[in-house]
């Protein structure tokens, strides 16, 4: 009879597949790992040692699972994840010559088999996946390759004889199921699997009027930033707040009754815009990405009067003020140049083109349309581990 030693290798399985996770093994210890890919087992992997008499261990095999990060480019996307590798202890592998056969050393096999079919599992199920879940996972899939094992060893356990039908038996499923479960490398299938996602976008922007405003207003040029989102269903939010800068191209806009004072030419006349916007996301490839959208706003017009302030000393003036509610719609067209899935976050970079209409109504009795383009870098991420917006400024 050769047992395998099952309880000693789930111990030194729980043990090492945390360490491994985060410190790389160094040259002599990878020395003395076997990996499955390796071959077979002999005993030549093993140390021999002189058991005591009534020892009910012949043999004790210890494996163990290692994890490597690593990395793959697929087109765009940039994809980290975790390797796992089934390896044979040398050091912790030990055999009584006297007291083992062919098959002892076929039995060791398949429990060894059973491992690296399990830790295919893992690789497979743990794609993308945080460290913390990706753990988890590795626990449960170990928990029932432990299971297996067990059972193997009952069945195959008769009068402390190793039964070699019991043996081939399992030599043959396991070969099978390792046939269907072949180690799967990242593709393209894990951006279908991303949830929702909050990006962070800071924007350059330029504001033409038309209509009868485009005979007072300049265009106006100014910068914008702000959270979206984006829900597993392409449904899209968004919420920022812009400023732009000009002058006035001609007196008689408006008179501010509250100081008698008349917007006049060349005067700094500037926009503040928060929106919020409701659209749809279409994502045309891994490449572009169109948003349709429409929303409001709540819009400040403001010129510098010459009034001083009596309070603040004849160097701070009155700011003259027009304010109302505003309706946007336009579309959003995003190049995304770089993909990167880590296995704790997700995270998109892209160039986002945008262009809106206006039309905002101010003071009560001003309104004014107006074109709008734009161009902004866009991050979108998801994280796992924390809310997103506790994230987003960290990456930024």
């Amino acid at each position: 009879m050769s047992p395998i030693n099952t309880r000693r290798t789930i111990f030194t399985l729980s043990l090492l597949m945390f360490a491994t996770i985060q410190l790389s093994l160094s040259a002599k210890e990878r020395e003395n790992l076997k990996n499955w890919h390796e071959g077979p087992l002999t005993w030549a992997d093993y140390k021999k040692a002189e058991f005591p008499a009534n020892s009910e261990y012949n043999s004790i095999s210890t494996f163990l699972y290692t994890t490597k990060r690593k990395k793959v480019k697929i087109e765009n996307y940039k994809i980290l994840y975790y390797e796992v590798s089934c390896h044979l202890d040398r050091n912790k592998s030990w055999y009584d010559p006297d007291k083992t056969d062919e098959w002892s050393l076929r039995a060791n096999q398949v429990v060894f088999d059973i491992w690296e079919l399990y830790g295919r599992e893992i690789q497979y199920r743990g794609l993308g996946e945080t460290t913390l879940t990706f753990n988890n996972t590795m626990n449960n899939f170990s928990e029932v390759a432990q299971k297996r094992i067990n059972e193997f060893e009952k069945e195959n356990n008769n009068d402390n004889v190793i039964d070699s039908v019991v043996v081939r038996k399992y030599e043959e499923s396991i070969k099978r199921e390792l046939e269907k479960t072949p180690r799967r490398e990242p593709d393209l299938s894990l951006a279908g699997r991303v949830p929702d996602m909050l990006g962070f976008y800071f924007s350059y922007n330029n504001g033409s009027f038309i209509g009868k405003s485009s005979d007072y207003l300049k265009p106006m040029n100014g910068l914008s930033y702000g959270f979206d989102y984006i829900s597993r269903k392409d449904w899209y939010f968004d919420l920022g707040l812009s400023f732009q800068f000009s002058h006035l191209k001609t007196g008689n806009f408006y008179r501010d009754e509250q100081y008698s004072y008349d917007w006049t030419t060349d005067k700094p006349t500037n926009q503040m815009r928060i929106y919020l916007n409701i659209g749809h996301a279409a994502k045309i490839d891994q490449y572009y990405r169109v948003i349709p959208y429409a929303g409001i706003s709540y819009t400040n017009l403001m010129q510098t009067t010459d009034v001083p302030n009596p309070n603040l000393g004849n160097n701070s003036f009155f700011g003259s003020n027009l304010n109302g509610f505003s309706f946007m719609a336009g579309v959003n067209t995003d190049w995304i140049f770089r993909h990167t899935i880590f296995p704790d976050e997700y995270l998109d970079t892209s160039l986002r083109f945008k262009l809106f209409g206006a039309y905002d109504r101010i003071g009560g009795s001003k309104n004014m349309w107006s074109v709008n383009l734009g161009v902004a870098i866009h991050i979108n991420a998801k994280t796992y581990n924390s809310p997103m917006f506790l994230y987003v400024p960290i990456i930024i």
